[in-house]
């Protein structure tokens, strides 16, 4: 779900261009140790970025982290690399907390090995609320907000004492091309997706897994927004170790349901847990 953030450097710093394509080779050597697109040994093939998004391809974004890290001699640097992903994070508003009435981890953006940090791996650390005001971004095309969770405060009257709104903190100027290719590449990730596409209105979204060790399930992500026209919504959902993206996808699809008034509660809230049998307790 980081890749977004990626693109819009590259496309925003002249690495990329929006129409230029990057073949996936599998395995990315220009560093070492090397590492290897999520499809590998199967390969993506060439791609531009609004198709890299789509498809999420690990290569397309090393390459694009690794020109971001040549410095001013033409030589490979870390902190070339890290420096430039960081100012755009940055511009999502991911150097600070989301604004929220609650205390809140404060975000790290990823200090060291720009070309993992280019795929969200790395030393990135960020709450579900911090990724949530990021992706609110992208479906405003440019306007930052300070989030809350309070609409208001009341005496026990009931008189009001104070409302709350999202404030905006910051707007955010892209070329019109940055936008349409990053949005563009959202919003066929959900097209080919049979559970967004599905749905009444048209959205737009990123999958991600978020791994933290090997002894448990990688974290499920799901960011996005819509009607992918004019958005109304936008959404980050996260399981912690809940193993695959698409169970994100699943939890993410009956909120957005939900809200758009597509199905009922009871359609929605209709499974029933079953106990192992092992607990299955007997009269």
């Amino acid at each position: 779900t980081f890749k977004p953030i990626t693109a819009t450097a590259g496309l925003e710093e002249g690495v990329i261009t929006p129409d230029e394509t990057i073949e996936d080779l599998g395995i990315f050597d220009k560093i070492t140790p090397a590492s290897r697109c999520w499809i590998y040994p199967g390969r993506h093939g060439s791609l531009n970025v609004t198709q890299a998004i789509l498809h999420s391809c690990n290569y397309f974004f090393y390459e694009v982290g690794y020109r971001m890290s040549i410095d001013g001699d033409g030589d490979y640097n870390d902190g070339t690399g890290t420096k430039v992903l960081s100012k755009y994070a940055a511009l999502y508003g991911l150097d600070d907390v989301s604004g929220v009435q609650i205390s809140e981890s404060g975000p790290q953006i990823s200090d060291a090995y720009p070309v993992a940090s280019a795929i969200g791996q790395g030393r990135h650390n960020y709450t579900t609320s911090q990724i949530a005001r990021y992706v609110t971004a992208l479906a405003t095309k440019g306007t930052l907000y300070n989030l809350t969770l309070v609409q208001k405060t009341v005496t026990s009257d009931g008189e009001e004492i104070q409302t709350y709104g999202s404030d905006i903190a910051d707007e955010i100027e892209l070329k019109t091309s940055t936008w349409d290719s990053i949005r563009g590449g959202m919003r066929e990730m959900a097209k080919s997706t049979a559970a967004l596409n599905a749905m009444g209105v048209h959205v737009a979204g990123k999958t991600g897994t978020a791994q933290e060790t090997k002894s448990h399930g990688n974290h499920a992500l799901f960011i996005g927004f819509a009607p992918y026209e004019q958005p109304e919504i936008s959404i980050a959902t996260r399981i912690a170790n809940g193993y695959t993206s698409s169970n994100a996808v699943d939890i993410s699809v009956d909120a957005m349901n939900y809200y758009f008034g597509l199905k009922t509660r009871e359609q929605l809230l209709n499974g029933s847990a079953l106990l192992p049998q092992s607990a299955v307790i007997h009269d």
